[in-house]
């Protein structure tokens, strides 16, 4: 699933996702379980935070107009095809065909 979120953001997009996800982690143990909050954490949250929103703002003034691509498709979860194009690129080799069972 990881694969398929990369080849329709990219992995830029990934990473972003993974910071706002630990300033989330962060905030609901300060919220809800009143874990100490150091001066570090904060100051590293309000960083990820304004780095977000700087990724967020330059994305969006590169591509104004642009709309998620609706000719997206997702692979099989079965097997991968032969002409997946990140496999192809990486010289990686698709999945093999399922036994069945």
């Amino acid at each position: 699933s990881y694969v398929v979120v990369v080849h329709a953001t990219s992995a830029m997009t990934m990473q972003v996702l993974g910071h706002v996800k630990t300033v989330c982690i962060i905030a609901t143990g300060y919220l809800l379980f009143n874990a100490p909050l150091t001066k570090r954490a904060a100051a590293g949250t309000c960083i990820a935070l304004v780095a977000v929103g700087m990724y967020t703002w330059i994305k969006n003034q590169r591509a104004p107009n642009s709309t998620p691509d609706s000719k997206f498709e997702v692979p099989p979860l079965e097997r991968v095809p032969d002409d997946y194009a990140p496999l192809k690129s990486s010289g990686a080799r698709p999945n093999p065909p399922r036994s069945p069972a």
